[in-house]
């Protein structure tokens, strides 16, 4: 009988000290899974903020090109305006110019009709 309660008694802690092994080995998974899971999200979110970022980047690129053609457009406008203006100040000037000659010619033919 005390064999048997001692048999018991041991049998008991055994199996207590198999559960406790066992709680503590599956808390051990648990924490080792519970790391390697943050890991790959800290890992995901660092690649996703790379990626954005990235993607920004680029936004800003095609901005800055999209800001850069249109402004390039805005200074070609302006310089074909100018050169217009320029052109059409000249063809103002040789006019007048033609004109002066034009009337001193004329008053030179006039000047020598009378001189005869």
């Amino acid at each position: 009988s005390e064999r048997t309660t001692a048999l018991k008694a041991s049998h008991t802690q055994e199996v207590e000290a198999l559960r406790a092994e066992s709680a503590e080995q599956t808390a051990r998974a648990v924490s080792e899974r519970t790391t390697a899971l943050q890991n790959a999200h800290r890992e995901a979110v660092e690649k996703h903020e790379v990626v954005v970022q990235q993607a920004h980047a680029i936004e800003l690129k095609e901005k800055e090109a999209a800001l850069e053609e249109a402004w390039n457009e805005r200074l070609m406008r302006e310089v074909r305006d100018k050169v217009a203006a320029a052109e059409q100040r000249e063809r103002a000037r040789a006019s007048e110019a033609l004109a002066a000659l034009q009337n001193e010619m004329t008053a030179k033919e006039t000047q020598a009709a009378s001189n005869l």
